[in-house]
């Protein structure tokens, strides 16, 4: 008798992340734009347009911007961000619930959100009972 509530619960559960994960599909898109960080502490996110040794060119929603190479941290390209994904994926084995879990973790980190729910429904495939993802 104990399986049944069990196994409702985790249809329950996978139902709620799949609709979640329907729900934030839109901000995939936000999240594959490439960002410039500033040595200031802001960023900009979008699309770059042109770039040469001394400015980068990104398209925003609020409109193109021109940023000087000396104001610029770093640069973060969309491919770059889901080629690592990629890499990290792969490295991991289907019952490796807390290598899926931190995975989860940089997604989130990364603005990957349908990705971060993938990777939490794939940790309590493995392990129901695993903590830290029914906590979050």
């Amino acid at each position: 008798m104990q399986t049944k509530p069990r196994h409702r619960y985790l249809a329950t559960l996978l139902t709620l992340l799949t609709l979640a994960a329907i729900v934030v599909g839109g901000l995939a898109q936000a999240a594959a734009e490439d960002r410039i960080l500033l040595e200031s502490g802001g960023r900009y996110e979008g699309t770059i347009v042109e770039e040469n040794a001394e400015f980068v060119k990104i398209k925003t929603r609020a409109g193109i911007y021109t940023i000087l190479r000396d104001d610029i941290a770093k640069i973060i390209r969309s491919d770059d961000v889901f080629k690592e994904l990629a890499h990290r994926t792969n490295a991991l084995r289907n019952d490796d619930s807390e290598g899926w879990y931190e995975l989860g973790v940089w997604c989130r980190e990364q603005e990957l959100h349908p990705q971060a729910i993938d990777c939490f429904h794939r940790v309590l495939i493995s392990n129901p009972d695993h903590a830290k993802s029914r906590a979050i």
